[in-house]
């Protein structure tokens, strides 16, 4: 119980809400992952947990709609850092995203 209980408080910000992603695809989230017939439960490909949203392994066609939900909440200034700190390896693969979007 004492476990239970310090995962639930590592899962909550300082204003207590709790921040756990949805999936724009499916709806799955941390706690409830998606679960195929075959294989592991799903992952996160993506995710902003300050949006609450992501795109777990099941949906990767949702990858594009979720980038374009991170760069249009940071505004143009932080696209490319919001593409890095999503899931881009590197500087150099985010600006690829970016200039294949324009």
């Amino acid at each position: 119980m004492k476990s239970m209980r310090n995962a639930e408080l590592g899962m909550r910000n300082k204003s207590k809400t709790v921040i756990e992603a949805k999936c724009l695809g499916c709806g799955c989230t941390d706690s409830r992952a998606c679960l195929p017939l075959v294989g592991d439960p799903c992952h996160w490909l993506r995710v902003d947990y300050k949006l609450g949203i992501g795109v777990c392994s099941e949906c990767p066609e949702k990858i594009e709609e979720f980038e374009k939900k991170v760069m249009a909440s940071r505004g143009t200034l932080h696209s490319r850092q919001a593409l890095i700190n999503t899931g881009h390896r590197d500087a150099e693969s985010a600006e690829k995203t970016m200039e294949a979007k324009v």
